[in-house]
């Protein structure tokens, strides 16, 4: 059930200088936000609900807020239940990102909501809420778990064999000193997280608190947590249990590090049978506690901490307090000539992301903003920091500058160790590639970036692409021509190479990117199949295998070529996969084509998938006979952002009477089209220069790759 209640707003509506994006095109705005001009720092606006009791079960209040600019102060939810200022039970404070984001709370009793949002010291910033609404039960955990409801809802369980539990536990009205003071998702004492702190100068057996998983089944796992030890041998660690026994796994602590705060870490796990997760927390004779708060585990490796392209979020860095102003996620769209790069690195498109620093006014000179994150390298070991930069400045002496530090303590600012400076007057307005060598002093280790204003009176300094690896830093031996065209003429970008434009004269960058007839051998494409279930590139009559289509689909005779997989091959449930290359940056009408011949009983299926980064997405499915005659497939792609790969995955059953054959593929309408001097009056033209049907405006897509 969805509760509606009229809010009441102690506040005025009105337009600030960093909107959100917004679904309305025209017409009356439907969010409620806070003017930011004409205000002084710390004012703020409140919105109120009526009274409203909740039912026995309790209601879930959901919220979208927007919080984006340089000076984004905080967003706060209070809860009334006695006529009083309320108690403080979600916050959020500084720049959260150029997008909406949901928040919620559990609520129980009768009560009045308080939305305040407080002005920071500029209009460049605003706080907007949309969209909400009170469901009747406990607050739905998405993708981890919060602890914000049963410990059994996450899928965890308390270990029965050890002394001591782990427990659920909010800050409210606890010491500091022996449990944290607020949780992770609310970011408030009201929060929930998982901790333990039982310390005993003589403890019953080991000191120690186990829980764990329900049981897992996926060959890769990654386990990301936010977690807090205090004291100087407290520690915490997440290991494989297989038939009751723990594995060996890792252990993390943040020791005699001085630090008030949660971290950001995680941890990878390959497992060929099934196992549970276990979570163990130590403590001896001087520590205090063990905590865990967010945990999420998916099926697949981890991704290096440290390591983004901006693209989504922020990934694992946040802004650090105690600075000047903060860094913000943006794409290149949304910036002027002055004060940021026109396009992102990764895709070299104006609608790409990364992190930027804005120095222009009010920044005055010194100013500073701090970029922070949590890692998860090994203490001991080298790494490899690969990072873009694009600075903004003149030719003057006192410009923006670039610090890249290495930091133990967060109270002490002399434990920072400098790895890197780069200013403006020597490398600026286009992107530059640094290579950083990283020796870990310390066993938690964290890097924090930081931009200076200079005396500018407009710049900022961009980050994005980074990229931490094990090893020493080696200078990338950079090809003088990195595609040879057919005519001998080169392209140095390996982004122009199967992107559906034509970018040599002759079109060979784009020869062997998905198009293939087959006749001339695969055109780039390659079987990463495993075992003897296999593609073949046949030529003639396949039928003298096995069984199989007398003639190929792009001549017509048995003189042509096609591949083909018999369902003899391998064993029960083997599968056959054909990988395109990497192709990139497909627009919303591009169509996948081709002719498919698939013939026999309990052949089981033929799929195709969409490969980008590490997800695998279904496109098509076929699981029936389709008689004796090719038949033609069309299947629509879309808009792909960078660089992604096709799978055509042939699974064969018990069965070995059958075959699957493929023929004539093609990748239909999928290029941008070229920039234009003009549009027609019933057109509207991209930040790009390309032209659109008005219908198309504020449709929901990104239809040229400029949003």
């Amino acid at each position: 059930m969805v509760t509606r209640v009229l809010i009441q707003g102690l506040g005025t509506r009105g337009a600030g200088g960093a909107s959100p994006p917004s679904e309305k095109c025209g017409g009356a705005e439907v969010s409620f936000r806070p003017p930011a001009s004409g205000q002084q720092k710390d004012d703020v606006a409140r919105l109120i609900t009526p009274e409203i009791t909740a039912p026995s079960q309790g209601y879930c209040l959901q919220f979208w807020y927007h919080m984006y600019g340089v000076s984004i102060n905080a967003l706060n939810v209070y809860v009334q239940t006695d006529g009083g200022p309320g108690t403080l039970e979600w916050t959020r404070s500084g720049n959260q990102g150029d997008r909406w984001t949901r928040g919620q709370v559990f609520l129980k009793n009768s009560f009045k909501v308080v939305f305040e949002a407080i002005v920071g010291e500029d209009f460049l910033s605003d706080i907007t809420l949309d969209d909400i609404f009170f469901f009747e039960g406990s607050c739905p955990v998405a993708d981890l778990c919060d602890f914000e409801s049963s410990l059994e809802v996450c899928g965890f369980y308390q270990y029965e064999s050890d002394v001591y539990n782990w427990i659920i536990a909010s800050g409210s009205g606890a010491d500091p000193s022996l449990q944290p003071p607020t949780d992770v998702s609310y970011q408030t004492s009201f929060g929930h997280y998982f901790f333990f702190n039982e310390t005993f100068e003589n403890p019953v057996g080991s000191n120690e608190a186990v829980f764990y998983t329900q049981r897992i089944t996926s060959s890769d796992t990654c386990v990301r947590f936010w977690y807090r030890t205090n004291g100087p041998t407290a520690t915490l660690t997440i290991s494989q249990m297989v038939n009751g026994n723990a594995l060996p796994g890792r252990t993390f602590s943040t020791g005699q590090i001085t630090t008030t705060r949660w971290h950001l870490s995680q941890t990878s796990f390959v497992g060929s049978f099934g196992y549970n997760l276990q979570f163990a927390a130590s403590l001896a004779s001087g520590d205090t506690y063990v905590a865990v708060d967010d945990i999420e585990i998916s099926g697949q490796a981890c991704e290096q901490l440290a390591s983004c392209n901006f693209e989504g979020n922020l990934c694992s860095y946040l802004n650090l307090g105690g600075d000047n102003f903060d860094w913000r996620r943006q794409p290149g769209s949304s910036t002027t000539p002055y004060n940021g790069p026109s396009s992102d690195h990764t895709f070299g498109l104006s609608s790409g992301y990364y992190a930027f620093a804005d120095t222009s006014f009010p920044r005055v000179q010194g100013d500073l903003a701090w970029l922070l994150t949590d890692t998860d390298l090994d203490g001991g070991v080298s790494y490899c920091l690969s990072m873009w930069y694009y600075m903004v400045g003149d030719e003057t002496s006192e410009t923006n500058t670039l610090v890249l530090y290495q930091r133990k303590s967060e109270a002490d600012q002399d434990t920072w160790g400098s790895l890197g400076y780069w200013n403006s007057t020597a490398k600026r307005n286009q992107w530059f590639h640094e290579l950083v060598d990283i020796v870990p002093q310390w066993s938690f280790i964290q890097l924090i970036f930081e931009a200076q204003a200079g005396n500018v009176i407009s710049g900022g300094v961009a980050l994005d692409d980074l990229q931490i690896y094990p090893g020493v830093c080696v200078a990338p031996t950079v090809p003088s021509c990195v595609f040879t065209c057919g005519d001998g003429t080169c392209l140095d970008d390996a982004r122009l190479i199967c992107d559906f434009r034509e970018d040599c004269n002759d079109g060979s960058d784009e020869d062997a990117c998905g198009d293939c007839t087959f006749e001339d051998g695969l055109c780039g494409y390659s079987d990463i199949s495993t075992g003897s279930y296999q593609w073949v590139n046949v030529t003639g009559n396949s039928a003298t295998l096995t069984s199989g289509p007398t003639t190929d689909h792009t001549l017509g005779t048995g003189d042509g070529s096609y591949m083909y997989v018999a369902a003899g091959g391998g064993s029960g449930f083997s599968k056959a996969i054909l990988q395109t290359s990497d192709l990139r940056n497909s627009v919303l009408s591009c169509l996948l084509d081709l002719w498919v011949h698939i013939q026999g009983q309990d052949i089981d299926h033929f799929g195709m998938y969409l490969l980008v980064g590490s997800s695998r997405t279904l496109l098509h499915w076929i699981e029936e006979d389709l008689g004796v005659l090719w038949t033609r497939i069309q299947v629509g792609v879309g808009r792909v952002v960078g660089p992604f790969r096709v799978d055509l995955e042939a699974q064969r059953s018990f069965s070995s009477v059958g075959h699957m054959a493929l023929d004539d593929v093609s990748f239909r309408s999928c290029g941008y089209p070229d920039s234009q001097v003009s549009c027609q009056n019933d057109e509207f033209r991209c930040a790009n220069q390309r032209c659109i049907d008005d219908t198309r405006v504020c449709d929901l897509t990104d239809d040229w790759g400029s949003v």
